[in-house]
């Protein structure tokens, strides 16, 4: 059995084998009940005998996203476009032996003041028996995909210098799931159990 209660002071921890298992079968059972079905594009059937993988999906609103994962930040301002969504067991290419399916969060922003678009992915995935869990951000403006070197300090803004060394710090956020994210995550699963 899995332990859900945290120690302050190990939250940055990554987030063992069992509790990647315990976060996905829980997400997964929420959305298997609520969400909306769907056939996903590019994935066949884990096993011959196995139906078309499905996906679930169910859209969160900007104030389930601030609750959740932004409490306290002042930078980012939830927008529309969150949803989290479950993967059913599946294959990539006919010849490839390995099962996957997952979970991923995603947790559309906008930087505070600015027309940049945030966006965060919390993403539970499993091959076979391994799993894994990460959190990617990304940073566009105009749907394109932007970087610190889009900004250049030559003609920057004092507005812009914030934005570059929000972007920098980016880096810093392709990182393994952690207990606290865990915690986000369960309360999110509370959330749509309700």
């Amino acid at each position: 059995m899995v332990s859900h209660e945290y120690d302050d002071n190990s939250l940055e921890l990554e987030l063992s084998q069992e509790e990647l298992r315990s976060l996905l079968g829980l997400l997964a059972q929420k959305l298997i009940s609520k969400g909306e079905i769907t056939e996903p594009d590019g994935v066949i059937p884990a096993t011959p005998e196995a139906g078309q993988p499905r996906a679930f999906t169910l859209p969160l609103n900007s104030k389930v996203v601030r609750e959740v994962f932004y409490p306290d930040d002042q930078e980012l301002i939830p927008s529309t476009g969150s949803q989290i969504e479950y993967t059913t067991a599946h294959r990539l290419e006919p010849d490839d032996p390995a099962v996957y399916e997952g979970i991923v969060v995603r947790c559309a922003s906008r930087l505070f003041n600015t027309d940049i678009t945030v966006e965060d992915f919390f993403i539970i995935g499993r091959q076979d028996d391994h799993f894994t869990g990460t959190i990617d951000r990304d940073y566009s403006k105009d749907n394109r995909v932007i970087s610190p070197n889009d900004f250049g300090y030559d003609n920057a803004l004092d507005s812009d210098d914030k934005i570059v060394e929000a972007l920098w710090d980016a880096n810093a956020l392709q990182r393994p799931l952690t207990l606290d994210d865990a915690q986000k995550l369960r309360q999110l699963a509370d959330i749509l159990g309700n």
